[in-house]
């Protein structure tokens, strides 16, 4: 795999890369492995030194042999997930095996022998008993881990991937909104800040869902369907193990300050296997939507059909396995409409240009709401489906060495709006290639390749395909194309769209490299990792974007806002280079330090075109070709944990840990391609004179946002099957992006949207969770956090207004993500008796509402800002008042408040 650069810093980055990489080699260290371990006694209690282990995968029939040390001890890494056999051997005692010994990739495994005289060929069974659920000691994150028996019984909404991380406390799923793509918040991080991996390697490669899907590159979304599910990454049946981890402070994980979401994909195995599964939904057995009912509508059309199958096997026995995944989701969504359109007698006073264009808008069936609008209530349902394929094939070379490949792709397409529709179609593939190599029994080397790409094709079209031909007629001399995006709006109502959006696809190159060797009282690790993506951007044609104030602003064409930009064929490179060093530490049996240091180095993307830059020295703005942001060769960032366990028992384990992690995926690496976080260049004025201007740019020396992450945690197991944790979890971000307006740089005929960094937050969470691992029948799973996150800016892409006295610091309060009260839980129990062979599976999940921001307006001067402007609370009256049209509900008082 060869990359070119011409940028100086690129290449130190790639010559680190290399060094690091040879240098870790030959000092045998690195990541991505778990053990397993324990004792080995004769029966005067003494250790049995030089006896023989051997574990084998009872999957695969990989086979590891180690010698017990002098004290009995032995330890063996191993680089995947299973069940295992272990066999102690040893001149003058009976032979020992045990079956079915689990190891996971979060946590080792303890096996401990007790030898009899007699034999070697005289054999012990060890009876196959459940591990003792104890704490880990080597894990100071915050996390959560789901084995694939456990994925399998869960009944999830879809059988999606998204259902699994409220699992986990102190994250929560989120909405997505217009420049912000939603799905999931970790300890009050933005959602851009998750970093998945599917057998170690980014998917991070995603496109926004829904329309105008923007570039966030870098590495800041995760592959997404295109009705934004995380279904594009694998198909469920072809996952191994799930794991998320929050507030980690092991060096190995934290590329991004918010969750570490890994997935594990299946292999297959000895025996062949195939299983087939199917799952419906249908309006006749769910409940209305709360809104239609409300409004005295029917049922919409609801239908889910999902299929999933795998079949896997060996190609060469004890040697070469395969494993095969299929899903395919087909959906009819519904959606209830509840806003306001034109009302009858607005539409019959506007001029004749605009009465074709009003007829977009659906006609009113509800009650007037004043100034030319009328509500209407509306229902229908859009098509949406997926497929989502995957294969792996593993070979055992022999007993040091095994190779893998997994290959997965995932088309889907989407169709959502009222009048006018909007068709997306993504494309996504990954392909990974992976080597493992044992030099020693103690020692586990892997190096892993990948090349990813990821596609978004995005269309608005109504009945006849180009609608909005009457405005842009009146708009443009030279008349509309109706592959031209065109986009209407009349503040307080829904907007209309016509067009193509244009094309999106982004491709991904990645190569990482670990070791972990395992010495004495040490499990030291270190790794390199180097991600490359390219992000593209074509239109077909230019945007035209028009905004009037009222319904009663059409009769005066002058009095419009008008956003128009050309069309962008560009790309860009953002890359990412991470080295890592850990090291866990045993200095006594029931103390664990953990201590590693990640360098982030994310150079800003090469710019060949002149941007506006703020100069603080005259406080005007120039046009300029330089970095974006200064160059992070200083980004180190340190992790350093601690867990003791306070009984002999080890059942009861206190933990803490803190770290520091950087934002290396910057969402504005694609500012070069996308004119801004809207996609486009915004031009704001009336009647064609543009008298503001508004343009996209940056203050001078920005830097890479970083946050800080601490925790405690109390865990307890209460019995053999279940256990308990309680802690608290607190962060606190520095030098978050946040997007200003009408403040420095910005004049009465030229705003400037400058990109700054004068965002921070904070995050303070008590989080709890039990759980029982299968005992008399019953698994469980409970998950609560109370919370509370706060920020002067709660996304990347937001715009905030600067001007007329507003500063950062008024802007601080709740998070637009806050929730206080999050709480999910999951159970299966499998019935005794007659109904022995079933079980039922259950999912339970209660939280808090969101934070509401009031404004005056939607918009202010053909802009959407997100403090603009917020009016005053009226002192002595109600905020909320009962809704006379919903028994017990509320709904916000007008009255309450004020914009004097």
């Amino acid at each position: 795999m060869g990359f070119a650069s011409h940028d100086p810093g690129r290449l130190v980055s790639l010559i680190a890369f290399g060094v690091v990489c040879a240098v870790a080699a030959r000092a045998q260290l690195a990541q991505g492995s778990s053990y397993i371990y324990g004792h080995i006694v004769d029966p005067s209690g003494a250790g049995a030194a030089g006896a023989s282990v051997t574990v084998v995968n009872e999957d695969n029939g990989f086979r590891h042999v180690v010698t017990a040390e002098t004290d009995g001890a032995y330890s063996i890494n191993l680089p995947a997930p299973g069940s295992y056999k272990i066999t102690v051997r040893k001149d003058g005692f009976r032979t020992m095996i045990r079956f079915h010994v689990r190891l996971d990739g979060a946590t080792p495994a303890r096996a401990d022998f007790a030898l009899s005289l007699g034999s070697v060929q005289e054999t012990i069974t060890v009876e196959d008993q459940p591990q003792e659920m104890l704490p880990s000691r080597d894990e100071v994150a915050v996390y959560t881990q789901l084995s694939r028996d456990e994925l399998e019984k869960l009944p999830l909404d879809g059988r999606g991937l998204l259902g699994l991380v409220e699992f986990a406390p102190g994250t929560n799923v989120v909405p997505a909104t217009r420049g912000d793509p939603g799905q999931f918040v970790a300890d009050g991080q933005r959602p851009n800040t998750n970093d998945f991996t599917v057998d170690g390697i980014s998917a991070n490669l995603g496109v926004s869902a829904g329309g105008l899907p923007e570039q966030t590159s870098g590495g800041s979304l995760p592959v997404l369907s295109a009705f934004g599910s995380l279904d594009s990454l694998i198909p469920v049946s072809s996952v191994e193990e799930f794991t998320i981890r929050t507030s980690s402070s092991t060096a190995e994980f934290g590329r991004l300050p918010g969750a570490a979401v890994s997935l594990t994909s299946r292999s297959g195995s000895n025996e062949f296997h195939a299983v087939a599964g199917y799952s419906f939904r249908n309006e006749l057995l769910a409940a209305n939507d709360w809104f239609a009912n409300r409004a005295g509508q029917p049922r919409s059309e609801l239908r889910e059909n999902s299929a999933d199958s795998a079949f896997s096997g060996p190609l060469w026995r004890n040697r070469t396995f395969f494993y095969l995944g299929y899903e395919r989701v087909a959906l009819m969504d519904p959606f209830t409409w509840i806003e306001p359109v034109p009302s009858l007698s607005a539409r019959a006073a506007s001029p004749a240009w605009a009465q074709p264009v009003l007829a977009l808008f659906p006609g009113p069936n509800g009650p007037s709401l004043g100034n030319g609008l009328a509500q209407w209530v509306g229902i229908d349902s859009r098509p949406a489906g997926l497929q989502a394929g995957s294969i792996r094939l593993d070979h055992i070379v022999n007993q040091r060495l095994t190779l893998f490949a997994h290959y997965s792709g995932s088309p889907s397409s989407n169709q959502f709006g009222s009048t006018q529709v909007n068709y997306l179609n993504f494309q996504s593939w990954s392909g990974t290639l992976g080597l493992s190599f044992r030099p020693s029994s103690d020692v586990v080397w892997d190096v892993r390749l990948n090349r990813s790409e990821t596609a978004a094709q995005s269309v608005w079209a109504g009945a006849t395909g180009c609608e909005l031909e009457p405005l842009a007629l009146l708009l443009l001399p030279a008349g509309p194309n109706c592959d031209e995006l065109i986009r209407f709006e009349i503040n307080g109502l829904g907007s209309l769209a016509s067009g193509s959006e244009g094309n999106r696809w982004q491709q991904q190159w990645q190569g990482l490299e670990s070791v972990a060797w395992k010495r004495g009282a040490h499990t030291l690790q270190a790794g390199a990792d180097f991600l490359r993506i390219e992000p593209h951007r074509s239109d077909a044609n230019g945007t035209l974007s028009v905004i009037a104030d009222s319904v009663a602003d059409l009769n005066d064409t002058n009095s419009f806002w008008e956003a128009r930009s050309l069309a962008l064929n560009q790309s860009t490179l953002v890359d990412n280079l991470s080295l890592w060093v850990h090291d866990t530490w045993h200095p006594v049996p029931r103390v664990t330090v953990v201590a590693g240091l990640r360098w982030e180095y994310s150079p800003p993307p090469p710019v060949t075109s002149a941007q506006d830059f703020f100069d603080q020295t005259t406080g005007t703005v120039e046009n300029e070709v330089r970095p974006l942001w200064l160059q992070p060769y200083d980004h180190y960032a340190p992790r350093l944990g601690f867990s003791v366990a306070l009984d002999k028992s080890g059942r009861t384990v206190l933990r803490a840990g803190t770290g520091l992690y950087y934002d290396s995926s910057l969402s504005i690496a694609t500012d070069v391609i996308n004119g801004g976080p809207l996609s486009l260049y915004y031009f704001s004025g009336r009647g064609g004179l543009f008298s503001t201007y508004l343009s996209y740019g940056f203050m001078p020396n920005l830097q890479l946002p970083r946050v800080i992450e601490w925790n405690a945690s109390l865990e307890r197991s209460l019995t053999a099957h279940d256990m308990v944790s309680i802690g608290y979890v607190g962060s606190s971000g520095q030098n978050l992006i946040r997007r200003e307006v009408g403040g420095a740089g910005s004049t009465q005929t030229n705003w400037e949207a400058l990109t700054t960094n004068r965002g921070y937050s904070r995050y303070d969470a008590l989080v709890a969770q039990y759980r029982r691992r299968m005992a008399k029948g019953l698994d469980a799973l409970v998950s609560y956090s109370w919370s509370h996150a706060l920020d002067n800016a709660s996304s990347d892409a937001f715009l905030l207004w600067a001007g007329s006295g507003l500063t950062a610091a008024s802007d601080y309060g709740s998070s637009d993500f806050d929730l206080r009260h999050s709480a999910s839980a999951s159970l299966d129990w499998t019935l005794p008796g007659v109904a022995r062979g079933w079980s039922l599976d259950s999912i339970l999940r209660a939280r808090s509402g969101f934070p509401i921001t009031v404004l005056e307006a939607e918009q202010y001067a053909g802009i959407s800002f997100m403090n603009a402007f917020r009016p005053n609370v009226v002192p002595n009256v109600p905020v909320w008042i009962a809704d006379p049209g919903a028994a017990g509900g509320r709904e916000l008082n007008p009255l309450a408040f004020s914009l004097a």
